[in-house]
Order: C-alpha cells, then sequence, then structure tokens
C-alpha cells in the first residue's frame, strides 16, 4: 500500500475525524455487547424488530479494519496517554458531574425538598467516595 504525504493540518484532520469515528464505534459496539449490564439506560428491542446481531459484529469490526487501514496509508499515528492519564480524566469528569448534582447547585432547577438534601447529599457523597478509589 502506497503512504500518502498530507500536510501536517490535513492529517491532524482526518486523525481527529478517525479518533471520533474509531470512539463512536466502540461505543455503538460496548452498549450492544453490555446493555444488559446497565442501570440507567436501557436498550429496548422491539419485538418486531429482527435484530442480526453477527451484522453489527461485522461490519463494526470491519470499520475498525478500515480506520487502522486508513491510519496506515496517511501515515496517520495514534495520540498516546498513559494509562493514569486516561483514569485521572475520568475520575475528574465523574467527579465535576456528581458534585454540580449536590442539593445547593439544583437551585436554579426549583426549591431542593428539604426533607431530602441531606440524605440525597449523603448518598452523592458516597459516590463521590467510591470514585475516588479508582
Amino acid at each position: 500500500m502506497e503512504k500518502n504525504v498530507f500536510p501536517e493540518n490535513h492529517k491532524r484532520a482526518l486523525a481527529s475525524s478517525l479518533t471520533l469515528i474509531e470512539k463512536l464505534v466502540d461505543e455503538l459496539e460496548n452498549e450492544l455487547l453490555h446493555s444488559k449490564e446497565k442501570v440507567m439506560t436501557k436498550i429496548i428491542v422491539n419485538e418486531e424488530e429482527k435484530i442480526d446481531w453477527q451484522h453489527y459484529e461485522i461490519v463494526i469490526q470491519e470499520i475498525k479494519s478500515y480506520i487502522r487501514n486508513m491510519a496506515a496509508k496517511y501515515n496517520l499515528g495514534p495520540s498516546n496517554f498513559s494509562l493514569s492519564q486516561v483514569i485521572n480524566s475520568r475520575k475528574s469528569k465523574m467527579w465535576e458531574v456528581l458534585c454540580d448534582t449536590k442539593s445547593a447547585k439544583m437551585k436554579g432547577l426549583g426549591e431542593f425538598p428539604n426533607d431530602f438534601a441531606l440524605e440525597f447529599d449523603n448518598d452523592i457523597d458516597k459516590l463521590l467516595k467510591l470514585i475516588e478509589n479508582i
């Protein structure tokens, strides 16, 4: 396979697009494989829908393979991250989301019921403590 030499700006744009497609395909694959394990998200398959799970598996693998081929063809290298960067990034995002979910932060949605505020905030704090252990 002949490698194409692109200007750096074009390489960065293509690399960003392929990275996003790869991430979305991974998310789709994860949803298809692990949706039954989730609590807060349920995927409903209507009985009249004939789902060919093998079809999705094959196409997802073809997409991943084609991304690998394009990366080689256009001389695109991966973005490298240390495992600790990835973990700390996700951990920080989880922390941010939960801190913004505390009762005092929900004032813009209307008055939070005082009867539940302490218990609710304790539940959020417990989840934050669990996240700290990641």
